[in-house]
Protein backbone atom coordinates (compact mmCIF):
# COMPACT_ATOMS: atom_id res chain seq x y z
CA UNK A 1 0.00 0.00 0.00
CA UNK A 2 3.27 2.46 0.80
CA UNK A 3 4.12 1.89 -2.65
CA UNK A 4 0.72 2.29 -4.31
CA UNK A 5 0.95 5.73 -2.57
CA UNK A 6 4.27 6.64 -3.22
CA UNK A 7 3.61 5.84 -7.14
CA UNK A 8 0.50 8.03 -6.89
CA UNK A 9 2.20 11.30 -5.10
CA UNK A 10 4.88 10.95 -7.89
CA UNK A 11 7.66 10.46 -5.31
CA UNK A 12 8.43 7.00 -7.24
CA UNK A 13 8.17 5.87 -10.71
CA UNK A 14 6.16 2.75 -10.74
CA UNK A 15 2.88 0.93 -12.53
CA UNK A 16 -0.66 1.77 -11.96
CA UNK A 17 -1.83 0.17 -8.75
CA UNK A 18 -5.58 -1.64 -8.21
CA UNK A 19 -5.37 -3.06 -4.58
CA UNK A 20 -7.06 -6.26 -3.18
CA UNK A 21 -6.79 -7.35 0.44
CA UNK A 22 -5.54 -10.92 0.71
CA UNK A 23 -7.74 -13.86 0.17
CA UNK A 24 -10.90 -13.96 2.58
CA UNK A 25 -11.56 -17.77 3.43
CA UNK A 26 -13.64 -19.71 6.28
CA UNK A 27 -12.34 -21.55 8.81
CA UNK A 28 -11.96 -24.67 6.79
CA UNK A 29 -9.34 -23.16 5.23
CA UNK A 30 -5.85 -25.25 4.83
CA UNK A 31 -4.51 -21.96 2.79
CA UNK A 32 -1.43 -20.41 4.72
CA UNK A 33 -2.09 -17.15 2.93
CA UNK A 34 -5.31 -16.73 3.11
CA UNK A 35 -7.47 -14.33 6.29
CA UNK A 36 -9.68 -16.68 7.76
CA UNK A 37 -12.89 -15.30 8.65
CA UNK A 38 -14.75 -17.65 10.40
CA UNK A 39 -18.19 -15.45 11.29
CA UNK A 40 -20.06 -12.58 9.48
CA UNK A 41 -18.61 -10.17 12.02
CA UNK A 42 -15.00 -11.37 11.43
CA UNK A 43 -15.96 -10.87 7.33
CA UNK A 44 -17.38 -7.46 7.98
CA UNK A 45 -14.59 -6.35 10.02
CA UNK A 46 -11.55 -7.65 7.56
CA UNK A 47 -13.18 -6.00 5.06
CA UNK A 48 -13.65 -2.89 6.98
CA UNK A 49 -10.06 -2.88 7.46
CA UNK A 50 -8.30 -3.63 4.27
CA UNK A 51 -11.23 -0.68 2.91
CA UNK A 52 -9.34 1.61 5.46
CA UNK A 53 -5.51 0.74 3.84
CA UNK A 54 -6.43 1.16 0.40
CA UNK A 55 -7.93 -1.79 -1.27
CA UNK A 56 -10.18 -1.36 -3.88
CA UNK A 57 -11.37 -4.91 -4.09
CA UNK A 58 -11.45 -8.01 -1.94
CA UNK A 59 -11.13 -11.60 -2.94
CA UNK A 60 -12.33 -15.08 -1.76
CA UNK A 61 -11.37 -18.49 -2.09
CA UNK A 62 -14.22 -20.55 -1.75
CA UNK A 63 -14.42 -22.44 2.00
CA UNK A 64 -16.56 -19.02 3.69
CA UNK A 65 -20.10 -19.94 4.02
CA UNK A 66 -23.00 -17.96 2.48
CA UNK A 67 -23.61 -16.41 5.64
CA UNK A 68 -20.11 -14.84 5.63
CA UNK A 69 -19.84 -14.35 1.98
CA UNK A 70 -22.87 -12.18 2.12
CA UNK A 71 -21.81 -10.13 5.34
CA UNK A 72 -18.23 -9.86 3.71
CA UNK A 73 -19.80 -8.53 -0.23
CA UNK A 74 -22.54 -6.55 1.62
CA UNK A 75 -19.93 -4.69 3.89
CA UNK A 76 -17.61 -4.25 0.46
CA UNK A 77 -20.29 -3.05 -2.19
CA UNK A 78 -20.92 -0.28 0.60
CA UNK A 79 -17.71 0.36 0.69
CA UNK A 80 -17.06 0.70 -3.09
CA UNK A 81 -15.11 -2.61 -3.46
CA UNK A 82 -15.69 -4.68 -5.81
CA UNK A 83 -15.62 -8.47 -4.73
CA UNK A 84 -13.56 -11.60 -6.78
CA UNK A 85 -13.04 -15.25 -6.12
CA UNK A 86 -10.51 -18.05 -7.34
CA UNK A 87 -10.94 -20.52 -10.11
CA UNK A 88 -8.62 -22.49 -12.60
CA UNK A 89 -8.17 -21.53 -16.15
CA UNK A 90 -5.83 -22.19 -19.01
CA UNK A 91 -2.88 -20.77 -19.61
CA UNK A 92 -4.65 -18.33 -22.92
CA UNK A 93 -7.90 -17.63 -21.00
CA UNK A 94 -5.38 -16.96 -17.81
CA UNK A 95 -3.89 -14.42 -19.97
CA UNK A 96 -6.79 -12.69 -21.32
CA UNK A 97 -8.32 -12.79 -17.44
CA UNK A 98 -5.02 -10.36 -16.48
CA UNK A 99 -5.14 -8.06 -19.30
CA UNK A 100 -8.53 -7.17 -21.07
CA UNK A 101 -10.71 -9.24 -19.01
CA UNK A 102 -9.30 -7.58 -15.32
CA UNK A 103 -9.67 -4.24 -17.42
CA UNK A 104 -13.13 -4.95 -18.13
CA UNK A 105 -14.14 -5.87 -14.50
CA UNK A 106 -12.11 -2.72 -13.48
CA UNK A 107 -13.84 -0.27 -15.62
CA UNK A 108 -10.69 0.65 -17.88
CA UNK A 109 -11.06 -1.56 -20.79
CA UNK A 110 -11.37 1.72 -23.15
CA UNK A 111 -7.56 2.98 -21.64
CA UNK A 112 -5.63 -0.30 -20.97
CA UNK A 113 -6.43 -4.31 -21.33
CA UNK A 114 -5.48 -4.57 -24.87
CA UNK A 115 -3.39 -2.90 -27.54
CA UNK A 116 -5.16 -1.03 -29.47
CA UNK A 117 -4.47 2.58 -31.33
CA UNK A 118 -5.83 5.15 -28.33
CA UNK A 119 -5.13 3.27 -25.25
CA UNK A 120 -2.57 3.69 -22.60
CA UNK A 121 0.52 1.93 -23.40
CA UNK A 122 0.41 0.05 -20.36
CA UNK A 123 2.29 -3.29 -20.77
CA UNK A 124 4.99 -5.73 -19.61
CA UNK A 125 7.54 -7.73 -21.84
CA UNK A 126 7.76 -10.73 -20.55
CA UNK A 127 11.55 -13.67 -21.78
CA UNK A 128 9.48 -16.63 -23.48
CA UNK A 129 6.01 -17.79 -24.22
CA UNK A 130 3.65 -18.09 -21.07
CA UNK A 131 0.81 -19.82 -23.10
CA UNK A 132 3.14 -23.14 -23.66
CA UNK A 133 4.90 -22.75 -20.60
CA UNK A 134 2.62 -20.23 -18.08
CA UNK A 135 5.63 -19.99 -15.31
CA UNK A 136 7.23 -17.79 -17.78
CA UNK A 137 4.61 -14.98 -17.48
CA UNK A 138 6.87 -14.25 -13.90
CA UNK A 139 9.74 -13.37 -16.32
CA UNK A 140 8.96 -9.92 -16.87
CA UNK A 141 11.69 -7.74 -18.66
CA UNK A 142 10.26 -4.30 -18.71
CA UNK A 143 7.09 -2.83 -17.78
CA UNK A 144 5.33 0.41 -19.66
CA UNK A 145 3.03 2.61 -17.93
CA UNK A 146 1.74 5.58 -20.68
CA UNK A 147 4.74 3.96 -23.27
CA UNK A 148 7.23 4.75 -21.00
CA UNK A 149 9.63 1.33 -20.11
CA UNK A 150 10.83 0.12 -16.92
CA UNK A 151 13.06 -2.14 -15.75
CA UNK A 152 11.43 -4.73 -14.02
CA UNK A 153 14.33 -5.96 -11.72
CA UNK A 154 15.16 -1.83 -10.57
CA UNK A 155 11.40 -1.68 -9.80
CA UNK A 156 11.49 -4.87 -7.84
CA UNK A 157 14.49 -3.58 -5.55
CA UNK A 158 13.25 -0.14 -5.47
CA UNK A 159 10.00 -1.60 -3.80
CA UNK A 160 11.90 -3.61 -1.68
CA UNK A 161 10.61 -2.90 2.02
CA UNK A 162 8.08 -1.28 1.03
CA UNK A 163 5.62 -3.73 0.20
CA UNK A 164 3.11 -5.24 3.01
CA UNK A 165 2.74 -3.91 6.30
CA UNK A 166 5.00 -2.07 8.10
Amino acid sequence: MSLKRAVDEGRTPGPRFLIAGPYLDGDASRNPMSLKVGTPEAARRAVRYWSEEGATWIKFLGAETREVLRAAIEEAHARGLRVTGQAGFTPEQAIEIMTLNGARILGEEQRVGSIATGKRADLMVVRGDPVRTPAEIYDVVTVFKDGVGYDSIALRDAARGMVGLN
